[in-house]
């Protein structure tokens, strides 16, 4: 069975109903957070008898464990849950053969991005007892009520401005964002009130996480701060299809901008155009990169990050990956 975001309130209400659950994909912070919300209903999270955790790498050379695992029973209080991590890759077969027996204890499983030919992603997608939970970067709607929810939260009044800011530079791993957004929190202190003013301090503190960083620095061509951000990201735990993702609406926002001054708009009329709107902090590295890049190189920069992320997709060194392709994408 495969649910949506808007699947999720109903599949926690009652997520034994399924067999077993398959968390996956690219954001490991969405992972990380679904994967607790899933725990926190299927066990008591605080006794240590209550979960078995095992790893991927584990289950292949010993497949037996699994079996055991979700063939073993409580003395007292509820079976006790199984969560394999890692569970992509060579133990799918595993999965799926330990899943056969008709009865056997709740299984969740968190995995890397598994693309639609993955044959465990496939089978937890057609049969109805089993379930599929993609995570994926924050799409504008959902990171706009991820923020809004955040701030209500913690009584912080939040101007449009400011809002447009975080919706444009937040939601690529949904702990990213949330950890940048505690740090608002923690700036603002007693102010509960987030204007741009404020945010032109954390960004001049570099305390927020400006996600399209990276795509400026290759538009720019700037190796040196290409270099910079990329350790700085990858530091902060960011996954390259994520910071792909970001840089590709990024660069499709250059060329829609370049694209415009092609049919004789200036610089400003064309970021003036763009919707939502340039935040004023962005708008000297956007003229800087659409007066560096013309609208045929800005469409071949967008074509090499939609390679990169389909080669990081097919697993081995992704960051190494990911890190060769933007310095030839940086020199092209």
């Amino acid at each position: 069975m495969k649910l949506g975001p808007k699947d999720m309130a109903g599949f926690l209400a009652n997520p034994e109903r399924y067999r077993a659950v398959l968390v996956y994909g690219p954001d490991e912070g969405l992972i990380r957070e679904r994967r607790k919300a899933v725990l926190e209903k299927v066990c008591d999270v605080n006794d240590p008898f209550a979960l078995t955790e095992l790893a991927g790498d584990q289950v292949e050379k010993e497949p037996q464990k699994l079996y055991e695992s979700l063939a073993s029973f409580s003395l007292i209080g509820r079976p006790p849950v199984v969560w394999l991590r890692d569970g992509g890759g060579k133990v799918g077969p595993i999965i799926l053969d330990a899943l056969s027996e008709p009865k056997g204890n709740f299984l969740l499983i968190t995995a890397g991005e598994l693309d639609s030919r993955n044959a465990l992603r496939k089978a937890f997608e057609d049969r109805p007892e089993l379930a599929t939970l993609a995570c994926y970067a924050d799409e504008a709607e959902t990171l706009e009520r991820v923020i809004r929810g955040f701030f209500a939260k913690e009584n912080i009044r939040c101007t449009p401005e400011a809002l447009l800011y975080l919706r444009q530079h937040l939601g690529n791993d949904r702990g990213v964002t949330l950890s940048e957004l505690e740090k608002i929190a923690l700036y603002l202190g007693d102010e509960k009130e987030l204007t741009p003013e404020a945010l032109e301090v954390l960004v001049n503190d570099n305390t927020l996480l400006g996600l399209d960083d990276l795509a400026y620095a290759l538009a720019e061509q700037n190796l040196r701060q290409l270099y910079s951000v990329m350790e700085r990201m990858l530091q902060e735990d960011g996954h390259p299809v994520a910071l792909l993702r970001g840089m590709v609406r990024t660069v499709e926002r250059l060329l829609t901008a370049r694209t415009l001054m092609a049919q004789g708009k200036t610089a400003e009329q064309a970021m003036q155009s763009l919707r939502p709107p340039v935040f004023f902090k962005e708008k000297d590295r956007m003229r800087r990169a659409l007066a560096k890049r013309s609208v045929i190189q800005l469409e071949t920069l967008l074509a090499q990050l939609l390679a990169a992320e389909r080669r990081c997709k097919r697993g081995g060194d992704v960051t190494l990956t990911f890190q060769r392709d933007m310095v030839q994408a940086a020199r092209a």
